[in-house]
Formats: structure tokens, C-alpha cells, sequence
């Protein structure tokens, strides 16, 4: 794949070995993988404040990291659908190991995976967890004249304007957004705006704020460690009321898309 244009730091420049999400290309999770993560950076790319992400998440056993890349200049609507797409035929393909997916947004990333939550299926026998950190789910708003959800402009040209509703999650889909404080300049109000504005956000959502003072690119290892000491602290053992009972997927015949 060639690197997503328009991103000032493209995955191959930043993290040219980290393993991608690539739609027709078999997933590259390996055997025994309990717990997948997909990390999907914002409008600049993969930059320093997927770092301590990466190590935190990295300390967890039977975990696999995928990252995926997109097209900062695309709208809205297209790149939502997007990755829509291939977090499904991800979904079709996971070993049979595969407990847990989460599918973490960054930033104006974020606003991709909510608008993705509202279309994906987990199979059975996994859970689903769509997370936006740091995303301002109602727009900027450094634009008060330029529109309200313009889902078929360039992304960039859309934050500026609002955004009033967004989908609620599918089911069996869990949706987490943390929101950062009006330290994060991404965050801050203007013209009486709030990006974090909670009246935006769909029902079926689970809303947790973040620190006031946490950084918006710090925010990312932040929800990281937190992820890791949740999954610590589950049962050993833990999964899915659902056990699936199919091959292995990676060696069964891939299904017809």
C-alpha cells in the first residue's frame, strides 16, 4: 500500500514494520491472538503519540496490533465506509482465538470509528469495542458559517463546520469515547462551541471523560494503560458468553465478499 495522501507522518515513514489492515489481503493475526487491537491515527498519521500506546498494549499477552491507514483528504462519509469495509472483512478472518476486537480511533479518527460502530457485526464468540479518543465528535467549529455534518466534504474543510447527531452503535457493538479537556486545544470552545459537546452523541454510548490537563496526543497512552489494567483485572479465562465453534479461520477458505 502506498502511503495515505495528504498525512504528514505516513505509516511506512513512521512505522514501516508495524503489520496493516489491508483489504484483500489476509489479516496478519497470528494463531493464539486473544485480543486484537486496530488502531486508526487521525488526520496527520502515525505520529510519536502512537508510542506509548504501542508499548502498553505491547505488554499484554496473547495481544495483536494491526493499524490502519486512510485518506486524511477524503470525506467523511467515504472514509467511514471505508473502513467500514475492511473492519469487516477483518471480522470474517480472525483465527479462532480471537476474543476480543478493538478498534481504536485518534482524533478526527475517531469520528470515523463511531460512524463504523453503527455498521459492524461482531461474529460469535467476540467482543466488539469501537473507541474514539480525543475525537471532536461535534465539529471545531472554527467555521460557524460553513455547515452543519457536511459527511461528503473533505474531512479537514468538514471539522471546521458541526456536527449535530451521530448513529448509535450496532448491536453487540460497544462504543467508549473519552473525550479530552479544554487543555487539548482540538477541544477548546469557539464561538460558544463545544467540540466535546455530549448532546451530540448517540445513545447506547458510554461517555468517560478524560483528565482535564491530559494532552491531546498523550490522551492516546493514557487509554492505553487503561485498557491494559481492565483486561488485567478480568476473570482469567473471560469470554463471550458465545464460543465459536468453526475452523480456524486463517486456514479455512476465505468467504466470498
Amino acid at each position: 500500500m502506498t502511503s495515505a495522501p495528504g498525512c504528514a507522518v505516513p505509516l511506512q515513514q513512521a512505522c514501516p514494520g508495524c503489520p496493516r489492515l489491508e483489504l484483500g489481503e489476509r489479516p496478519p493475526v497470528p494463531p493464539g491472538t486473544r485480543t486484537l487491537f486496530v488502531l486508526v491515527p487521525g488526520l496527520l498519521g502515525y505520529g510519536w503519540e502512537w508510542n506509548g500506546a504501542q508499548l502498553a498494549l505491547g505488554q499484554l499477552p496473547a495481544t495483536s496490533v494491526l493499524v490502519y491507514e486512510w485518506d486524511a483528504w477524503a470525506s467523511l462519509l467515504a472514509s467511514s465506509d471505508r473502513l467500514t469495509a475492511h473492519t469487516r472483512f477483518l471480522l470474517r478472518r480472525l483465527p479462532a482465538s480471537v476474543r476480543k476486537v478493538v478498534l481504536l480511533g485518534h482524533s478526527a479518527a475517531g469520528l470515523l470509528v463511531v460512524r463504523a460502530a453503527a455498521a459492524l457485526q461482531p461474529p460469535p464468540g467476540v467482543r466488539l469495542e469501537v473507541l474514539a479518543v480525543g475525537a471532536p465528535m461535534a465539529g471545531c467549529g472554527f467555521n460557524p458559517w460553513s455547515g452543519d455534518n457536511l459527511l461528503r466534504t473533505a474531512l479537514p474543510i468538514a471539522l471546521a463546520g458541526r456536527f449535530t447527531a451521530w448513529p448509535a452503535p450496532a448491536s453487540g457493538v460497544r462504543l467508549r469515547i473519552f473525550p479530552t479537556g479544554p487543555s487539548d486545544p482540538v477541544m477548546q470552545k469557539r464561538f460558544g462551541h463545544d467540540p466535546a459537546d455530549p448532546s451530540v452523541l448517540p445513545p447506547g454510548v458510554e461517555l468517560e471523560p478524560l483528565p482535564r490537563e491530559l494532552d491531546h496526543n498523550v490522551a492516546l497512552g493514557h487509554v492505553a494503560r487503561r485498557l491494559i489494567a481492565e483486561e488485567r483485572a478480568a476473570p482469567p479465562g473471560a469470554a463471550p458468553a458465545a464460543t465459536r465453534a468453526e475452523p480456524d479461520r486463517a486456514t479455512s477458505p476465505p468467504p466470498q465478499d
